[in-house]
């Protein structure tokens, strides 16, 4: 179970704010869950742990961007929320005449609500593998075929090409269920809206975005490819459910390689940074002779997520090992 902390003491609005969760899992398992690391789900399934408020913060602005996205269909979001009124007068014995009244309503005042052109999260399931399978998309339009997500992201999931695989993986399984369930899907693209984008990076880089809002077109997978590739996470998860965890990869961990770096006694800065052992091996051999005191320090790599963005890090086992590894004396001095 997960407690939510506020230990910035942020204002009451913004903490209520967050604890609001519109996303709808029908059945086993989600599609964001699918495609992340069995890992992280099988911890959180299986552990209490704590998540502070600060780091929902990105969380909360992508909902915003939701938000907005259903003002440019008002009527659409007017009628889902007269129909959930109607729900919840149906299930608490509500009086017929004021359901009839509401249907009624419902029906003249938005006549394509019950088979509207344009679907606004739209929560769809399919079945694989006898596991039941269900996710969320943005937008459908089902007249052009054109399936759309909106993310609220920073400039490096844009330029790192490793981010950006989880958007076709997504993009690709929310096409592959809308096929399966009837739809004809032509087109998907990520709609991507930087929080961090600086006009005066874009100058100097070619791979910065070139503007706050790109639009990204995600190439589409046949049904055999999406087939493989759901059963292969499928078995990945059903692997952790049944204890046999697979541990994050490199990747899931937005890992970076550890660096050695050779020092000489006395000097502050390193004489040469090398990204491999083998290359430090080879640099000593025909470098270190020019050095009377030479040692080499290993600089143990980064684990971006785990350190700063994974929620169930105080319960890795995986995480602990590697902090454990890192702490370790990292020095080597050579005669």
């Amino acid at each position: 179970m997960i407690t939510l902390t506020n230990k910035q003491n942020l204002p009451e609005a913004i903490v209520k704010a967050c604890l609001v969760d519109n996303h709808v899992t029908r059945g086993d398992i989600s599609v964001t869950q699918l495609i992340d690391a069995p890992q992280i789900r099988h911890l959180k399934r299986t552990n209490d742990f704590e998540e502070d408020v600060m780091g929902r913060m990105y969380a909360l602005m992508g909902t915003a961007i939701h938000t907005v996205l259903e003002l440019s269909e008002p009527e659409l979001a007017e009628a889902r929320k007269i129909t959930e009124v109607y729900k919840i007068l149906s299930k608490n014995g509500g009086s017929q005449k004021a359901l009839d009244y509401l249907n009624k309503f419902i029906e003249e005042s938005y006549p394509t609500f019950k088979d509207p052109d344009v679907l606004l999260e739209k929560t769809i399931s399919i079945d694989v593998d006898g596991m039941t399978l269900s996710g969320t998309m943005d937008k459908f339009t089902k007249s052009t075929g054109v399936l759309e997500d909106y993310k609220n992201c920073s400039t490096y999931a844009f330029i790192n090409e490793e981010s950006k695989k989880k958007w076709y993986a997504q993009q690709n399984i929310y096409a592959y269920m809308l096929r399966q369930n009837g739809y004809t899907v032509n087109k998907s693209q990520v709609v991507a809206i930087f929080r961090d984008f600086s006009a005066a990076k874009q100058l100097q880089s070619k791979d910065y975005p070139k503007h706050q809002v790109a639009m990204i077109e995600i190439e589409l997978y046949d049904d055999a490819f999406m087939k493989t590739y759901l059963s292969e996470r499928v078995r990945l998860h059903r692997m952790a459910e049944d204890g046999n965890v697979p541990e994050c990869n490199g990747k899931e961990r937005w890992a970076t390689n550890d660096k050695f770096a050779m020092m000489n006694k006395g000097g502050k800065r390193a004489i040469r940074v090398l990204n491999s052992k083998a290359e430090a091996e080879e640099w000593r051999r025909t470098e270190a002779y020019k050095y009377d005191n030479l040692y080499e320090v290993k600089r143990p790599g980064e684990n971006k997520r785990c350190e700063k963005f994974c929620g169930v890090k105080d319960v890795c086992p995986q995480f602990k090992r590697i902090m454990k590894e890192a702490s370790e004396n990292t020095t080597t001095e050579f005669d």
